[in-house]
C-alpha cells in the first residue's frame, strides 16, 4: 500500500496515491498534526486539556476516544499506537510529512550551529538542489487558513510551529541567494530576493537585496522602483523614512555606481555601470568587498553629504580605462 501523505504547509491535507482522504472533524485533523509533527507520546490526559480545555478530565478523555474512534476509521490501524495513557504515531507507520521532509534538507545542507546565521559561499550542488527542494515544499505558511476555536494552546503552539519555520525559510533563502549572486545568475536569485522579500515586506535588508539583484542584472528601473516602493510601504505602515543605507543604496544605484558583488562569477559582464553608462566596473578592483558591504566612490558619496551617512575609508584603486586612481569608500 503507498504511504499516507500529510501537507501543513497550508491548510492540513492528507492524500494516498494523490486521492484526498477526508477528515471531517476539525479536531480530529488538529490531533493527527500534532501526534505527525511532534513526533513522541502524549498522555490522554495531556491532549484532553490540549483540545478540550472547556471540559473536566472524564469528558475530555471522552472526547479525546471518540475523535481516535473517528480517525482510526479514516486511517489504517497502525498509523496510530493508543494504549490506556499514552498515545502518539506509530514510529513503523508508512506516513510521509512535508515539513519532516522540509526540516530534513535544512539539516543536512545548512551551516550547522551558525552564531550569525551567515551564508557560506561554498556549497556543493546537491545541497544547491536539496535548498532548492526545502524552498518548493514551502508552499504556504505551517496550517495556514486553520485554527482551533476553544483550543488556545493549540494556537500559541501552531503560531510558534508557524514563526520559527518562516525563520527557517528566511535562512535558507538568503543562503540560495548568496549562492546564486556569486554565480552570478541573478535572475534566479531575484526570484529567492522576492521570495525573502514576501516573509516580511518592511524588512530592509531584503528589500536592499532585491534592489542589488535587480541592478546587477541591468534592471536599473527595477531597482528604482523597489527602493520607490519600499518607502511607500515605510511611510504607510510605519510612517518612517527608509534607513540611510537604503537611501544611500539607492543614490549609489541611480548613479550607476554599484559595485558587483564580491567574488562573483562572471561578474564582469553584470549589469554594474559607471556613472553616465560608460562601460562596466571591473570585478577584480572591489573583489575586496565583504558579503553586503555597499562601496561607492567620492562622486557619489558627495551626493548624499548632510544625509547623516557614515562611511570607511578602502584607498585608491585603479578603474579600467581611466588613467587617475578613484579613492572608494564604504557605507557603515
Amino acid at each position: 500500500m503507498s504511504p499516507l501523505k500529510l501537507f501543513v504547509f497550508g491548510p492540513p491535507r492528507l492524500e494516498r496515491d494523490d486521492q484526498a482522504i477526508e477528515i471531517s472533524l476539525r479536531k480530529a485533523r488538529a490531533l493527527l498534526v500534532y501526534l505527525a509533527v511532534t513526533r513522541k507520546p502524549h498522555s490522554r490526559d495531556t491532549l484532553a486539556t490540549l483540545f478540550w480545555p472547556e471540559s473536566d478530565q472524564s469528558s475530555g478523555r471522552a472526547s479525546l476516544r471518540r475523535t481516535l474512534y473517528r480517525l482510526n476509521q479514516t486511517l489504517a490501524d497502525d498509523i496510530l499506537r493508543a494504549t490506556a495513557e499514552m498515545i502518539d504515531l506509530n514510529p513503523e507507520s508508512d506516513i510521509w510529512l512535508d515539513v519532516e521532509a522540509y526540516r530534513e534538507h535544512l539539516i543536512a545542507c545548512l551551516p550547522a550551529n551558525s552564531p550569525t546565521n551567515q551564508p557560506t559561499t561554498h556549497l556543493a550542488p546537491q545541497c544547491i538542489h536539496r535548498l532548492a527542494e526545502a524552498v518548493a515544499l514551502y508552499t504556504d505558511d505551517f496550517l495556514a487558513g486553520f485554527n482551533l476555536p476553544g483550543s488556545p494552546e493549540f494556537d500559541e503552539w501552531q503560531f510558534f510551529q508557524r514563526e520559527e519555520l518562516r525563520q527557517s525559510l528566511a535562512q535558507v533563502l538568503v543562503q540560495l541567494i548568496h549562492v546564486r549572486r556569486v554565480q552570478a545568475d541573478f535572475e534566479q536569485a531575484i526570484v529567492y530576493g522576492r521570495r525573502w522579500l514576501a516573509l516580511d515586506p518592511l524588512h530592509e535588508p531584503a528589500q536592499r537585496q532585491l534592489m542589488q539583484l535587480y541592478a546587477w542584472s541591468g534592471q536599473q528601473a527595477a531597482a528604482l522602483r523597489q527602493y520607490e516602493e519600499c518607502a511607500r510601504l515605510l511611510k504607510e505602515e510605519l510612517g518612517i523614512e527608509p534607513e540611510a543605507k537604503t537611501t544611500a543604496l539607492y543614490e549609489t544605484i541611480k548613479a550607476r555606481q554599484l559595485a558587483p558583488p564580491a567574488g562573483a562569477q562572471g561578474s564582469r559582464s553584470a549589469g554594474v555601470q559607471r556613472s553616465g553608462g560608460a562601460g562596466k566596473i571591473d570585478a577584480d578592483v572591489l573583489e575586496t568587498a565583504a558579503p553586503g558591504e555597499i562601496l561607492l566612490p567620492r562622486t557619489v558619496m558627495d551626493l548624499v553629504v548632510g544625509a547623516g551617512f557614515d562611511f570607511v575609508d578602502r584607498g585608491l584603486r585603479p578603474l579600467p580605462g581611466i588613467a587617475a586612481d578613484w579613492r572608494l569608500f564604504a557605507l557603515k
